[in-house]
């Protein structure tokens, strides 16, 4: 079963998308900050993909990216935002999306990285 960590200080937004991606059959964990994220990965909790937002308190996404990589080099990496990044920060994450976005291109994003990770 695939193993995907949402990260997002906003509530509301982190059930809807634990719920939506539980639904889609995955196994999903929760974080509302990037301490929490490595302490899991520190532990040994392993994931196939994280789902962060670029404004997180404490750390921000793109550091955070940064970060797991350094731990989990093979986990791809989906960034999220209501703003849009022109720098070259945003290639850290695998795929970036806009905030608001459509739950299908969520979805559509995390099956196109599945089977990227399942050709290597």
């Amino acid at each position: 079963m695939v193993r995907i960590l949402v990260v997002d200080d906003e509530e509301n937004l982190l059930k809807t998308l634990s719920l939506i991606l539980k639904k889609h059959d995955f196994l999903v964990n929760t974080a509302t900050n990037g301490f929490q994220v490595l302490r899991l990965f520190q532990d040994g909790k392993k994931y196939d993909l994280l789902i962060t937002d670029v404004n997180l308190p404490v750390m921000d996404g793109f550091s955070l990216a940064k970060e797991v990589r350094k731990l989990c080099p093979e986990i791809r990496i989906i960034g999220m935002s209501g703003e849009t990044f022109k720098n070259k920060d945003i290639e850290i994450f695998d795929y970036f999306l806009i905030k608001p976005f459509d739950m299908e291109e969520l979805i559509f994003s995390i099956h196109h990285l599945l089977r990227v990770i399942n050709s290597l």
